[in-house]
């Protein structure tokens, strides 16, 4: 029997039914590997994909705040619209006070010889800082600055304030009578931007006839503190406004100096400290290599407390006032005394998270810490002798008002003695 035509195209082929059953032959070890990277990738989640560009994105946002946040960039403007002459910058702490050395001396000096634009580094402005300026053709001024802020500043032309310095001669009848000025001659005369805890921006000296002129600070101030020191007479300052036709009229008040000594352990340099007057910008002395120390310009009716400044941590001296005149004043410079302790409520003896503590017998005039959240302090700077330790923290009340409690406790103490833990108990 024989296959028919259309049978025949039917027939299997035998060769190609073990061909198609055979089991597929691997791929090359390369595609293999190919083939395993493409699943790998493939596995990735798509919420992958969509947050990784994000978080590269807000990592170089952050990046790029915390390289800005770093970087102080002030700009200055010349005089109508002229070039920036070359510039003498100097940076001085913001935080000036009545128990440093005034005017103040500068921490940082940059030059900007090219261009109008100059950028401080965190470790030149760690917060805010204030900028002297000064160059040829332009006023002397200063500027507050802050760190990660752009600050633009406008140079100004130069200016000079005019005036003279005299001794008040009067009489005592029902009250002082003044009968006239005498001239001051060489009266150190000092321009200040700020106050009387200012920089200052210049100086001259009074002549024969105790006329002087501040010359080269800014037009744009507005207003000048003007500090006036002459041997043999006290401290005498003045606010002035800007007014190109004023002229100023400083009196000042004879005076006589205090003298004294100052005991200095083995080690401590007398030519890195310095005597001040707490209260009295600007008047301070400088403490020879024997102790001895004189200072002037103590108005003859007060009597402040003196202090030494520029002692290293770890040494104090008690608490000594002196009026004008008073020879032998005697500052032993001692190692102070660490006291701890803790700061509770009185009548539940809870501890005060918090609380200011301080004592007024550091070396500046006073030390401040605060309580942790136990309630305990450590607070250095105490010499010898019977300190007043004192304390304040501000609660609110059942009824949501707030309330101050304060305390203070007389503490003695030993020279060359650790104190035990002090209870401070306030109300």
């Amino acid at each position: 029997m024989t296959d028919s035509p259309s049978d025949q195209g039917k027939q299997p082929d035998v060769a190609a039914s073990q061909a198609a059953n055979a089991p597929a032959a691997p791929p090359p070890r390369r595609a293999r590997y190919q083939q395993k990277q493409r699943s790998f990738w493939q596995r990735v989640p798509l919420s992958v994909w969509i947050l990784l560009p994000v978080a590269i994105a807000s990592a170089s946002w952050f990046g790029y705040r915390a390289w800005k946040g770093s970087r102080t960039v002030v700009t200055f403007v010349g005089i109508g619209g002229a070039p920036v002459p070359p510039l003498e910058l100097q940076l001085f702490a913001e935080q000036l006070s009545f128990h440093q050395p005034s005017p103040p001396a500068p921490y940082a000096t940059r030059k900007l010889d090219e261009g109008d634009t100059c950028v401080f580094g965190s470790e030149e402005v760690d917060r805010s800082a204030l900028l002297r300026y000064s160059g040829p053709g332009i006023g002397t001024g200063y500027a507050s600055i802050t760190r990660g802020r752009q600050a633009e500043i406008r140079l100004a032309a130069p200016t000079q304030l005019q005036g003279r310095v005299g001794a008040i001669e009067g009489v005592f009848a029902m009250g002082l009578r003044t009968l006239g000025m005498q001239p001051v001659a060489g009266a150190r005369v000092i321009g200040m931007g700020g106050g009387e805890h200012g920089l200052a921006l210049c100086e001259a000296v009074t002549d024969a006839d105790g006329r002087f002129a501040l010359a080269g600070f800014s037009s744009d101030l507005g207003a000048l503190f003007v500090r006036v020191l002459a041997d043999g007479y006290s401290l005498a300052s003045s606010n002035q406004f800007l007014d190109p036709n004023a002229s100023v009229v400083v009196p000042m008040l004879p005076t006589k100096k205090i003298t004294g000594r100052v005991a200095l352990p083995a080690g401590l340099d007398a030519s890195r400290l310095r005597v001040l007057a707490k209260g009295l910008p600007g008047v301070e002395a400088r403490i020879a290599a024997d102790g001895a120390f004189s200072l002037d310009h103590v108005p003859p009716q007060l009597e402040p407390r003196l202090l030494v400044h520029g002692l290293p941590i770890g040494f104090t001296h008690a608490q000594v006032n002196a009026h004008a005149g008073q020879d032998g004043i005697a500052i032993a410079i001692v190692p102070d005394v660490v006291l701890r302790g803790r700061v509770v409520e009185r009548m539940r003896q809870l501890p005060m998270s918090g609380a200011m503590v301080w004592h007024d017998c550091g070396p500046i005039g006073g030390v401040t810490v605060h309580a942790d959240e136990d309630g305990r302090f450590e607070i250095r700077g105490a010499p010898p002798g019977e300190i007043v330790l004192r304390a304040q923290c501000m609660v609110t009340t059942e009824d949501g008002e707030k309330e101050t409690l304060s305390g203070e406790r007389s503490v003695p103490i030993e020279a060359g003695k650790q104190v035990g833990e002090v209870i401070l108990r306030i109300d």
